[in-house]
């Protein structure tokens, strides 16, 4: 993906390796910053994630998982798809996630 900040020149970004590099450097925070560093490097991958993955991956409470999900919908990064019960968090369609937005 390239990105392109204003008036400056075009950057190319590999989201999947940036992510993962990024999530590798928190492995041992085992707060809020190194979930959602994970999520945001699964959904990159094309996974589906709901909160009871989180809750297995990052050894966590369903209400922790059900937070930082929260966390990263209300900025925009990630979206809701279906029922309450049968949907699934994705990236949204519209945002470009950069490395630097990965934390902020």
């Amino acid at each position: 993906m390239a990105v392109q900040f204003a008036g400056g020149p075009a950057v190319r970004i590999d989201i999947e390796e940036d992510a993962g590099e990024l999530a590798n450097d928190l492995e041992t925070d085992n707060g809020a910053a190194t979930r959602r560093a994970w999520i945001l490097q699964e959904l990159t991958k094309g996974r589906r994630l709901k909160a009871p993955k989180v809750v297995q991956q990052c050894s966590c409470s369903v209400k922790t998982a059900q937070r930082d999900m929260a966390a990263l919908k209300d900025e925009g990064k990630i979206e809701f798809d279906g029922r309450a019960r049968t949907g699934y968090y994705r990236l949204c369609r519209r945002v470009k996630i950069t490395p630097a937005k990965l934390f902020h």
